[in-house]
Formats: structure tokens, C-alpha cells, sequence
């Protein structure tokens, strides 16, 4: 078997999980009912705060398209600030916390690594999100582009975390 195709050993997990605690502090895998439990409040705790900061940075915008940009740009604003405060509720409501994978003593490997999968993509999506927060905002932007890119970075956090919602619904 080539190396690539090589099953991943508890070691790799190991490395993925401490990889993740480095960007998420209390993060503890899949391996036990309270790890997974102390993973998922921290990943949620995380996206909460990213989302947090977006939106207020998107409200900072908004009160300078009110003042200075086209109305159909503010109203595609509070479009996006919508999605982005869905996505935010349904973070901190987990409608997931009486699902198997938090009761269960052990979980599959395979089901540990997809789960790690699923947590890196969703914090990869933040990630992009948050860093629209970067962006200096000068006379000269294009609104529009901001308004596009905050639009989709909540449309790929919303895909990742739908992904993730549907792993944790398929353990049984």
C-alpha cells in the first residue's frame, strides 16, 4: 500500500486534535463523552465570538452605507447581517446536544476523524469570515465586493456547518 493510502494510526488523530486545540483552547477530540462535549463548546465559543466581531464590524459598515453608499448596497447589507445572525443562532442553540455522539463511551475511529474533518472545515470557514475584518475600508472601495464577500464566507460557514450537524445526526 502506498504511503498515502495508508489508514491514519490514533497518533495522526493525536497530531489533528492538537493542531485544532492550538486555534481552539479546551478543544479535546472525539475520544470520550466529555472531550467531545468540552470540542464542541469550544468550537461553538469560538464561531460565536468570530460571528460576534463580524457583525459588528458589518454594523460599522452599515452606518457608513447609510450615510454615503447606494440604498440597494445598504439593503444587501442587512441581507447578509441576517444570514449572519441565523447562522449565530443556530451556533449557540446546538439542536444536537441529546444526539449519540455525546453519549456514547467510545466512537469509531472513523467517526473521530470525520468529526475532526468536519471541525477543521468549519473553522476554516470562520476563519475566511473573520478575516473580512481585515479589510481596510477607504472612499475608494468597492462596497459591493464587501457586501459579496461577507455573503458568501456566511454561505461557506453555513455549508460546513451543515456538514457538521449532518455527522453528528448520522452517529447511532
Amino acid at each position: 500500500m502506498a504511503p498515502s493510502e495508508q489508514e491514519e494510526s490514533p497518533f495522526d488523530i493525536q497530531l489533528d486534535i492538537d493542531e485544532v486545540s492550538q486555534v481552539l483552547p479546551g478543544y479535546a477530540g472525539f475520544g470520550h463523552p466529555d472531550e467531545r462535549r468540552a470540542s464542541d463548546e469550544a468550537l461553538r465559543a469560538h464561531l460565536v465570538d468570530a460571528l460576534r466581531d463580524l457583525l459588528r464590524h458589518l454594523v460599522s459598515l452599515e452606518v457608513h452605507l447609510s450615510r454615503v453608499g447606494p440604498v440597494h448596497l445598504h439593503e444587501r447589507l442587512r441581507g447578509v447581517q441576517g444570514e449572519i445572525e441565523t447562522l449565530f443562532d443556530r451556533i449557540q442553540a446546538a439542536p444536537y446536544s441529546f444526539s449519540p455522539l455525546f453519549t456514547f463511551e467510545t466512537l469509531p475511529e472513523d467517526v473521530q476523524r470525520t468529526m475532526l474533518r468536519c471541525d477543521r472545515e468549519v473553522i476554516g470557514a470562520a476563519k475566511r469570515a473573520y478575516e473580512l475584518l481585515e479589510i481596510t475600508l477607504t472612499p475608494g472601495s468597492d462596497f459591493g465586493a464587501v457586501v459579496d464577500s461577507a455573503k458568501q464566507a456566511a454561505a461557506s460557514l453555513d455549508a460546513a456547518l451543515e456538514q457538521r450537524l449532518s455527522a453528528i445526526m448520522e452517529v447511532n
